[in-house]
Parts: C-alpha cells; sequence; structure tokens
C-alpha cells in the first residue's frame, strides 16, 4: 500500500487503487460506440493488455490493428461469447461487457457479466459532476 505525506491531497479514479480519499473518475468509454447489438456470437478472444499471456484456450486475439479502429474493436466483441483478459486493470474488461461480452479476469477468476453491467457504468459515469464539484471545492482553497 502507498503512503502519502498527510499535506498530500489525494484522488484516485477507483476504490480499486486506493481507498478511502475522495474519487474522480472521467467517464472516457464512448457507450454509443461499445454496445450491444444483438448479433450472433461464436468464438472467445483473449486479450494481454499489460499483463502477461497465459493459456488463451484456443480465442483469438484482441489484436493492435482492432485496438486501432474502435469499430472493429465493437464490431469483434459484438460477436465473442468470451473474452478472457490478462490484464486484471483495463478499459478493455469494460468495453467488452458494454458490447454483451462477458469478461473472465483470467489471473483471479473473476467474471464480469454483461447483465445489468451498462446500467451500472453509466450509473457511475453520472457520478463525475458531483466528483467533479467536490474536486473543485477541496482544491480551491490550496490556491487561494
Amino acid at each position: 500500500t502507498k503512503t502519502y505525506d498527510p499535506a498530500e491531497m489525494v484522488f484516485s479514479w477507483s476504490p480499486l487503487f486506493l481507498e478511502g480519499v475522495p474519487l474522480l473518475y472521467l467517464p472516457s468509454i464512448e457507450t454509443g460506440i461499445y454496445t450491444d447489438r444483438g448479433e450472433p456470437r461464436e468464438g472467445e478472444l483473449f486479450y494481454v493488455g499489460k499483463a502477461s499471456q497465459g493459456d488463451t484456450n484456443g480465442a483469438q486475439p484482441v489484436t493492435h490493428a482492432m485496438r486501432e479502429d474502435r469499430y472493429a474493436l465493437a464490431d469483434a466483441l459484438n460477436h465473442a461469447t468470451l473474452l478472457r483478459s490478462f490484464d486484471p486493470v483495463s478499459g478493455m474488461n469494460y468495453i467488452a461487457p458494454l458490447c454483451g461480452c462477458p469478461v473472465l479476469i483470467v489471473p483471479t477468476g473473476e467474471r464480469i457479466e454483461p447483465n445489468g453491467f451498462r446500467e451500472r457504468y453509466l450509473a457511475e459515469c453520472a457520478e463525475f459532476p458531483a466528483q467533479l464539484d467536490r474536486f473543485v471545492e477541496l482544491t480551491q482553497p490550496v490556491y487561494a
């Protein structure tokens, strides 16, 4: 656990990284592109990200070309039955269930199901204006 000088003002974008500090999560996923189109699904994908690749269980990779083209990535995730993610802390783990694709976080065995995920994600996004107001409120005295 990282410790900070008590004089430091610390914020986190997720309680996964630092608990007990104010959150400031800037929504960045384009939910209009990454949406479940209800298309037929076949085959699995895997994503390595910042992690090391393990057993892919025959899944196909999320390629660099897919990641560069948001529409190609959305299309691939709209056709996959599962995303095996080797990176437990990645935006890909949010993008896939927004596209209706379940995620298996390989190192932990955690599963992220798409059912209800969009609603939860949009609720998190809706908290940003209040988080920003709180950030301004807390930081203004520092610069006054």
